[in-house]
């Protein structure tokens, strides 16, 4: 009982820690004194009901002077075609490669950066929609020589009960990007908006060693940067560097991206990654107790105290996030997601040791066997 609530309490007063930070380190202010050349990956399958909206998005930004290399992982749809019709119809200066003895994202990204022009590397989804300022701010961070990576934000949207939960319960995780890779240790990293140097890539031998990921191309590869290159690694918190993606409409995709990603967890073997992992499941833990204790009539004034603690900082800080890219935070769609995360977060750090996933059209094995 006691456990529970001190987890609890701990939780609540790391966040309103964590809320401070973020309003000190948000706003990364400048502009390139000489715009540098870069190259913008995008891997891709099955993804053409997607790709004419990015192709718009990657043609209005304001850099002047990037290519963008769209690789295909084996579609199974007209996405290539669809592509090159979409490409002959701007200037945006673009190439589409295909995969052909290799397969996943990984092996796409690898051959995007082997055939990439520039150094400086820029990753991103095929459902993603970014701000014509995006690339341009991006990039930013690399005037300091020393900066290997940037960490860019990713912001779930939707207009359905559940897109609009996704998108709430996956703001923290911006929050957190920022707050700990300002204070130098960074712990999570997401590929839909992303950027390092090449020369970075190869010093660290790309995605050798973590290859039997599917996911991991963001998270993994900056574990190998960081070991490598130390406080090298950069949070860009601008709005404007900002990229959105539709947050899923049904239960299966969804629970085959959350396994995906949980399954990256214990392949990083590294303390700091493990650590948040099993904070992240004690902490939902505890909230799920104190429901019982509380169904059980025992300690209610305790257990309802630490639990609106737990609201209003859980509230704040992610209110905090959301308003400084424009997103609001409703407290009805907050107060959904306040009682059901705890149940699924509980059940996909469980699943993503045993269970299997389906992803991209393809079957993978759960990370134990």
């Amino acid at each position: 009982m006691y456990l529970a609530f001190g987890l609890l309490l701990f939780y609540s007063l790391v966040l309103i820690w964590m809320t401070v930070q973020w309003a000190k380190h948000t706003n990364l202010k400048g502009t390139l004194s000489e715009p540098m050349a870069c190259s913008v990956l995008v891997p891709f399958r099955n993804e053409a009901k997607n790709l004419e909206a990015l192709v718009h998005a990657l043609n209005s930004q304001t850099h002047p002077n990037f290519e963008v290399v769209f690789i295909d992982d084996h579609s199974e749809d007209s996405g290539v075609e669809i592509l090159y019709k979409f490409l002959a119809t701007n200037e945006l200066k673009a190439r589409v490669i295909s995969l052909s003895d290799s397969s996943g994202k990984k092996a796409a990204l690898k051959l995007g950066i082997e055939t990439a022009r520039h150094e400086l590397i820029v990753t991103t989804d095929a459902d993603c929609l970014m701000k014509p300022q995006w690339l341009e701010s991006l990039i930013i961070p690399f005037e300091t020589k020393s900066v290997q990576m940037v960490l860019g934000s990713v912001m779930l949207v939707g207009k359905s009960t559940w897109q609009e939960i996704q998108s709430i319960e996956f703001s923290p995780l911006i929050g957190v990007t920022g707050v700990m890779a300002k204070a130098g240790k960074p712990v999570m990293a997401n590929g839909a908006n992303l950027a390092y140097r090449k020369s970075a890539f190869q010093a660290v031998e790309g995605f050798n060693n973590i290859e039997s990921s599917p996911s991991g191309d963001d998270e993994l590869l900056m574990n190998k940067l960081q070991k490598h290159f130390g406080k090298a690694i950069v949070f860009n918190g601008s709005p404007n560097a900002l990229v959105e993606t539709a947050a899923f409409e049904d239960w299966g995709q969804f629970k085959n991206q959350r396994i995906r990603w949980a399954s990256k967890w214990k392949l990083a073997a590294r303390p700091m990654t493990i650590f948040t992992a099993l904070v992240v499941v004690l902490i939902q833990l505890a909230q799920v107790s104190a429901y019982w204790w509380l169904a059980q009539n025992q300690a209610v004034a305790l257990f309802s105290a630490v639990l609106v603690s737990k609201f209003l900082s859980e509230l704040i800080f992610i209110s905090s996030v959301r308003s400084h890219f424009g997103h609001r935070t409703y407290i009805h769609y907050f107060l959904l997601c306040f009682i059901l995360y705890p149940f699924y977060a509980i059940y996909f750090g469980i699943a993503a040791n045993f269970k299997n996933f389906e992803w991209k059209g393809r079957n993978y094995p759960s990370i134990v066997r």
